[in-house]
């Protein structure tokens, strides 16, 4: 059975050569596809309930609205929170300073990487889906 708030998918992407949690860069996608009726009010609710606990700024140009934030615990990643019609999107991109990780690479560069993953990924959603 479906959930109210939508059927939906994750995927990481890490660079290789250790474990997940000490790698120098990775990023992730989740999307949350909402039902219908009412699923646009569902994606745009999915929104800002999930980016709510974060200090977000309105972004303009990805999807029909979208946020960013970083996160600094425990790790800084930033992210990219999306709606395209019933689509919730989150992009997220961090990177290290070095291959040992143990320090954040440039905070301005994986806002940008996580604003250019999400631009990328609405961009290639189709205009509508046949029924």
């Amino acid at each position: 059975p479906q959930e109210a708030f939508g059927s939906g998918w994750q995927c990481r992407w890490a660079t290789p050569g250790g474990p997940g949690e000490r790698v120098p860069a990775t990023a992730t996608l989740v999307a949350v596809a909402a039902p219908d009726p009412g699923g646009v009010t569902t994606a745009a609710d999915n929104l800002r309930t999930t980016t709510s606990q974060y200090d977000a700024q309105e972004l303009e140009g990805v999807g029909e609205e979208a946020v960013a934030w970083v996160q600094e615990d425990p790790y800084t990643v930033a992210c990219v929170g999306a709606r395209v019609s019933n689509l919730y999107l989150e992009t997220c991109y961090s990177l290290a300073a070095s291959y040992d990780a143990q320090n954040p690479g440039d905070r301005e560069r994986m806002v940008a990487g996580a604003e250019e993953f999400a631009l990328s990924v609405t961009e290639a959603l189709p205009d509508s889906i046949p029924e």
